[in-house]
């Protein structure tokens, strides 16, 4: 959780971009301001239950990252989003391997995960999701370019992101990476088929979520906790143990205290894991001292922070955002980087939590990627398109309604 200084600095940079958005014309899908507004909510709530003032911060900056990330969707193509994102990962991840390799007081982590890169983060696993991120975006560059130079860059990108997230010893990011790139493939399949005009589209993603559905079915029926109330638990899968690190743990607390109003709105926002509800609450049990400060499952932080209530509001949005997806007539590259990407972003929150972040770079993704889909479809299906005016073209529209202004005095 960022402190109230982090806050006000990323909030200066923020500001400073979104004075420079404002010299340019631009359009965007109303659909995305809720977004805010539903962070906004979130931090209604938590002043409900003595929440702190301080969450104000989250919702500004939140609400700037979906001006910047809307003005990026409308500005900027997504092979030319995916080209950037990739070359400042990629420098990003080059540095954390300086750091983990020549500074390794600063960059290697020490005691119970001690030998395991964490790079300039505080945790490993953060640098582990990092490398899990530029995997995915490695795959998918190499897929959506023609030329060689490109593909042979992706390719060393991807096996440095592997080599990084081994070095981390994060498994869930490993995972994560692993599988996502994997439905790389799987959905440049899809893209072909369903554009395949002897092919009907509604009932081979009709099938598609059938199989994805009873695949999913099987997997739970075949699942059960282990250790739980343990730093070392997880679960069994078809008789295969997973490591959960204490996660299953954290999340069987955060749901048994869903109770009376909690379970309807929740406890707001980033007002649940506090100090505060540590001691009112009493600890975690199997895990000592031990506090977290999110569900490590954004699905799960969603409900505690926002109840039935803004659980139902938050799944309304991503349905509406996958049909969207139908009515946007998207090309290949927009196609397999949006499913890819909401892959990762729905089997990342699994084990992380990125759903009410606000200034974290998977939120910001995936904030692009819903104003790119509210915009095309937006477009394709004339829907409400709010189109923003520069600063200049405001000037002028004064300066003309002063002009006629200052005329009809004369005439009087």
């Amino acid at each position: 959780m960022l402190s109230i200084e982090q806050y006000s600095t990323m909030l200066m940079i923020l500001l400073a971009l979104l004075g420079f958005i404002t010299l340019s014309k631009w359009s965007v899908s109303p659909v995305v301001i809720f977004l805010p507004i539903f962070i906004f909510y979130l931090f209604l709530i938590s002043l409900l239950f003595e929440g702190e003032l301080t969450a104000l911060a989250k919702v500004v900056a939140l609400s700037l990252i979906v001006v910047l990330a809307s003005f990026c969707a409308y500005k900027v193509s997504a092979e030319e989003f995916l080209k950037l994102l990739v070359v400042s990962l990629f420098l990003l991840l080059v540095f954390n391997v300086v750091l983990a390799s020549f500074y390794p007081d600063v960059g290697v982590e020490a005691g119970k995960f001690s030998g395991d890169w964490k790079g300039v983060f505080d945790q490993k696993n953060a640098l582990g999701r990092l490398s899990a991120l530029l995997m995915v975006l490695a795959t998918l560059l190499f897929i959506s370019v023609r030329d060689l130079e490109n593909k042979i860059f992706a390719f060393f990108v991807f096996v440095s992101a592997v080599f990084v997230v081994i070095n981390s010893g994060s498994r869930t990011g490993f995972a994560t990476g692993v599988l996502t790139s994997v439905l790389v493939l799987f959905f440049c399949l899809v893209y072909k088929v369903i554009k395949d005009p002897e092919v009907n589209a509604k009932v081979f993603v009709a099938v598609l979520f059938f199989e994805a559905f009873s695949i999913g079915v099987i997997i739970l029926s075949n699942m059960e906790a282990v250790n739980l109330y343990s730093g070392n638990d997880g679960v069994s899968v078809f008789g295969q143990f997973i490591s959960l690190t204490g996660r299953l743990t954290i999340w069987e607390y955060a749901v048994q205290h869903l109770q009376g109003a909690h379970l309807w709105v929740g406890y707001g926002l980033d007002n649940f894991w506090t100090t505060e509800n540590f001691r009112a609450l009493g600890a975690i049990d199997g895990m000592g001292d031990f506090y977290p400060e999110d569900s490590h499952n954004g699905y799960i932080d969603i409900l505690i922070q926002g109840g039935v209530l803004g659980a139902f509001f938050y799944g309304t949005f991503i349905v509406f955002l996958l049909v969207s997806v139908l009515r946007a007539n998207l090309n290949f590259v927009e196609f397999i980087t949006f499913f890819t990407f909401i892959s990762f972003f729905m089997i990342s929150n699994i084990s992380e939590s990125y759903t009410t972040k606000s200034t974290n770079i998977v939120n910001f993704i995936f904030i692009y990627l819903s104003a790119l889909v509210f915009l095309k479809s937006g477009k394709n299906r004339c829907g409400w398109i709010l189109k923003v005016s520069s600063v200049k073209d405001i000037k002028i529209f004064g300066f003309a309604l002063l002009g006629k202004s200052v005329n009809r005095t004369r005439v009087l």
